[in-house]
């Protein structure tokens, strides 16, 4: 098995047909060549636009949305360079993408263009299985599915202090992380010591992994899918997914605005 990224259609026509024939492959996309294109250079610059692969032309881009039930994991391929290594006359390839990665894929759900199982399914699901891991239990986000921001200029705590989704609106905001049952982050802060996430990389031991299931038709998500809120007591709505945790153990929490509980992050993307 060997997981791929790519940005063009070219590459997901192989892809598609190597996985109708059988073949043991796996591929992911990056939420840059989702969420921008060619066509945003111009504001990015050239030095800090350069990423590998190349961002593509709205065209192409369309072509990958197209092709979502062919890829597996939605991927950051996180480069967190600094802004004097990106504006250098040699400037490496990367873009930082850990901070307004699930913001820019909730933002697509708002859109009507996923659905948040399509998020579990590529950030959850299927990394379990590629990689042979164990969800973690008592582990868990709390989103605000409706509270909309600009991306500014830097974010908080990646070390690149830049961002090509600088200025974009995104409609959704993590509110609260719990980490094997405890507290990770909260309203923008985080709480837990340096050090307290752990090297899944450690627990492979280079174990052969599980297939991933077959490509699936999706569907164009009904309006109940898109927005995945469920009537509860008080005007706390949520979604719940796989084990819950010990409430005994946590804070007590009274967010104002609808939001959903999801174990969303397995591997190295959180830790």
């Amino acid at each position: 098995m060997r997981n791929v990224q790519f940005s063009f259609p070219l590459q997901i026509l192989i892809i598609r047909a190597a996985k109708d024939k059988g073949v043991k492959i796996t591929c992911e996309v990056c939420p840059h060549h989702l969420f921008l294109s060619k066509d945003n250079l111009d504001r990015i610059g050239s030095g800090r636009g350069q990423v590998r692969p190349m961002i593509c032309s709205l065209e192409d881009q369309q072509a990958l949305w197209d092709s979502l039930e062919y890829i597996d994991c939605f991927a950051t391929d996180h480069a967190p360079h600094t802004v004097s290594e990106k504006d250098s006359p040699n400037p490496p390839p990367g873009y930082p993408g850990l901070e307004t990665l699930l913001p820019l894929l909730l933002t697509a759900v708002n859109e009507g263009r996923l659905t948040i199982d399509d998020i579990i399914l590529r950030l959850h699901t299927n990394p379990l299985k590629i990689f042979g891991l164990k969800p973690q239990a008592d582990t868990y986000i709390d989103i605000d599915l409706d509270e909309s921001w600009v991306v500014p200029d830097q974010l908080p705590f990646t070390k690149s202090k830049w961002t090509p989704f600088a200025g974009m609106c995104v409609t959704g905001v993590i509110k609260r992380v719990v980490l094997r049952g405890q507290l990770a982050y909260i309203d923008g802060k985080v709480i837990v010591p340096e050090g307290y996430g752990q090297d899944v990389c450690t627990k492979l031991a280079l174990r052969p992994s599980p297939p991933v299931s077959p490509p699936f038709k999706r569907k164009h998500p009904t309006a109940e899918e898109t927005t995945r809120k469920m009537e509860l007591p008080a005007a706390t709505k949520r979604i719940r997914h796989n084990t819950e945790p010990d409430e005994s153990k946590m804070e007590p929490f009274s967010p104002v605005k609808p939001f959903f509980r999801q174990n969303l992050f397995s591997s190295s993307e959180m830790k």
